[in-house]
């Protein structure tokens, strides 16, 4: 199976993520939960729980308020993010996380060129409500 990775700026740091269309919203890995652990003061002691055929896992994870991805000519923030402090023995844990579907709804119209590797993002939505 392919998966799509999208290299977004973060912080000023280039960092590598999935990027998942099916996915309804972004989580962090490990990794990034250990780049900037300087960060965790502001963050929120949480618990995510993942479902499936097999019944439920609850999983300990930090809420942060916010991230700003620059991805595609533009500046998407999105809004608590659940982080994981530990590896969860997924492919989540090799990138910084799974962008998912937040992501992509903020912005009017996004396009992936698969064969040119690159991703452009349409008009940011907060910005067409100003």
């Amino acid at each position: 199976m392919l998966t799509l990775v999208v290299l977004p700026v973060v912080e000023g740091q280039t960092l590598p993520f999935t990027l998942d269309t099916g996915a309804g919203g972004t989580s962090l890995s490990v990794r990034f939960y250990r780049r900037f652990a300087s960060e965790q003061p502001t963050w929120k002691a949480s618990k995510t729980t993942d479902g499936g055929a097999g019944g439920n896992i609850v999983t300990s994870t930090f809420l942060i308020p916010s991230v700003t991805f620059a991805l595609g000519g533009q500046n998407v923030t999105v809004h608590k993010l659940s982080v994981f402090p530990e590896e969860q023995h997924a492919d989540v844990d090799a990138l910084f996380g799974n962008m998912g579907e937040d992501v992509l709804q903020s912005v009017s119209s996004f396009t992936l060129d698969f064969p040119g590797m690159w991703v452009i993002m349409g008009t940011n939505l907060s910005d067409q409500r100003k």
